[in-house]
């Protein structure tokens, strides 16, 4: 069954990296209302839970309306996933942009440079990865959990690979992942902003899972990785927050 699934694979990725984003986004969106009918297992998930969650609030009509657009927001952010992972960096840049970097910038500290950022697992969040390409001087850091066919878990970090960013599988490298967040490195400061050191380019990493966002925007939280050590401890430095807006594939 395997080599099936990895074979319709291939095929579906070579038919979405031929195709304009907002076509992608729109199939996306159909294969989601199609698995909202097929995958039940799923479909009584959701709405077990959105009946959990606002039963008393809103009718079972609205609440599988909501589960509805949920499938089709799936389906969409995933092929979205797939095509932005062959885009460039200009081709990106005309659907979606970074804000906060100043605030990046004013979490890091001189000894401790790295940075661990906690986002929201929103919307087409495997554009995360590419940050650094947005912001020269950063390398990211991820993990990530593979899937049980080594076929199409090796295609799939072959496209997440393409971003640059550093993947780990978390249940198996766990070590590895340590000691590259062990690194310390400073990045560019950005202009206008002096400093008595030059400042090192090496190794300065930002953990992220990777980017386009729900609705207006979401925020999340950078925290020096030093805060880690103290457990998140009151003490420690004041969490920062980072926002950016969400890379809209119909505009």
């Amino acid at each position: 069954m395997e080599p099936v699934l990895y074979l319709i694979a291939r095929f579906l990725i070579a038919c979405i990296r031929v195709l304009p984003l907002r076509w992608v986004a729109r199939l996306g969106r159909c294969g989601g209302a199609l698995a909202y009918w097929l995958d039940a297992r799923h479909r009584r998930v959701a709405l077990r839970n959105l009946t959990m969650c606002f039963g008393r609030e809103k009718s079972a009509e609205e609440i599988r309306a909501i589960a509805q657009e949920n499938f089709r927001r799936i389906g969409e952010n995933f092929a979205c996933a797939a095509r932005t992972s062959f885009m460039d960096i200009e081709q990106l840049r005309a659907v979606m942009h970074v804000e906060g970097l100043q605030r990046l910038y004013a979490s890091q500290r001189e000894d401790h440079p790295n940075i661990v950022a906690a986002i929201g697992h929103f919307g087409n969040f495997e554009l995360y990865a590419r940050f650094a390409q947005f912001q020269k001087g950063f390398q990211s850091v991820t993990t990530y959990r593979s899937l049980r066919e080594p076929s199409l878990n090796r295609l799939l970090q072959s496209m997440r690979e393409r971003s640059g960013c550093l993947y780990f599988e978390r249940r198996t490298q766990g070590v590895a992942l340590k000691a590259v967040m062990n690194r310390t490195g400073i990045p560019p400061r950005p202009p206008g902003r002096s400093t008595r050191r030059r400042p090192r380019v090496a190794n300065s990493l930002l953990r992220t899972r990777l980017l386009d966002l729900d609705s207006a925007g979401c925020f999340r939280v950078a925290l020096p990785v030093r805060a880690l050590h103290r457990r998140l401890l009151p003490r420690g430095p004041r969490p920062v927050a980072v926002r950016s807006r969400r890379a809209n594939p119909h505009q």
